[in-house]
């Protein structure tokens, strides 16, 4: 009843699997009750915003830049298991934090929607139950990326007007309908 996808290249999913019998399957066994996860490549593939990678990877530094530059390639036609939601991984690991904000940032430009993001350090996940109620455990982050103000550009450069992050870490619960966060007991140790 569990369905992973291993990490590589989110494109060959993307390009490979959709609108394909395989797709309809894992919808199939997601709306049964069914498990769905997946690590790197194979955690981008299952938000409702997915990151194709068609033009290979886009750079922090690049994202900030022009985040209407030719490496983001968002599509909204694949999975959809978290309407409103783009996922990124390695976010610490490979200072992600800027290429996140620029695809919030490239959507809300050219979509006209705000959508949330949601970026995994390594060595970390992120359960989520039948509720839609996140769970994260590990030894990194879950950083939640929301968005209250406006972007603009200066000329390519990326402005953003006000960037709510919220870093989660072992035991802490993210309510993907809601936004809600709760918090456990610290403990020393």
């Amino acid at each position: 009843q569990v369905i992973f996808f291993r990490g590589g290249d989110q494109f060959e999913y993307y390009n490979l699997y959709r609108n394909t019998r395989l797709q309809d399957a894992v919808n199939n066994l997601y709306n049964n009750g069914g498990t769905i996860c997946g690590t790197s490549a194979g955690m981008h593939i299952l938000s409702s915003i997915v990151f194709t990678a068609e033009m290979g990877t886009i750079y922090p530094y690049e994202s900030i830049e022009n985040p209407n530059n030719k490496y983001v390639t968002l599509a909204n036609d694949f999975m959809n298991f978290a309407p409103g939601y783009i996922f990124d991984t390695h976010v610490a690991e490979r200072a992600r934090f800027a290429r996140t904000v620029g695809f919030l940032a490239y959507y809300k430009m050219n979509k006209g929607t705000e959508i949330t993001g949601i970026g995994m350090d390594d060595m970390t996940c992120m359960t989520v139950d039948s509720t839609m109620i996140g769970t994260v455990y590990g030894t990194g982050c879950a950083n939640i990326y929301k968005t209250g103000g406006n972007y603009s550009l200066n000329g390519t450069k990326l402005l953003a007007g006000n960037v709510l992050i919220v870093q989660l870490l072992q035991g802490c619960t993210f309510n993907f309908k809601t936004h809600k966060v709760t918090l456990p007991a610290l403990n020393r140790t």
